[in-house]
């Protein structure tokens, strides 16, 4: 590819670039409404593609997450 040598698997960053955030009171979603987004995240076994998630959280966020609303949490009742 012309574009992008340099990056795996992105050729114009179209699926980085239309990331979608829904948020209530208990939960958070994030997703893509373009088509392959799910091929990528899940792969697709019948066409041999594997899976390359790119949506979800490391042991790492997760960590720094909890961390954050710990704090946050703590500083309603101050």
């Amino acid at each position: 590819k012309k574009q992008n040598k340099d990056k795996i698997l992105t050729l114009y960053g179209h699926l980085r670039g239309l990331l979608n955030r829904f948020s209530d009171a208990n939960s958070l979603r994030v997703g893509t409404p373009l088509i392959y987004g799910a091929t990528h995240q899940f792969g697709d076994p019948s066409r041999h593609i594997p899976a390359r998630p790119f949506l979800g959280l490391s042991a790492e966020d997760t960590s720094d997450v909890l961390t954050i609303l710990n704090e946050w949490i703590s500083g309603a009742f101050d």
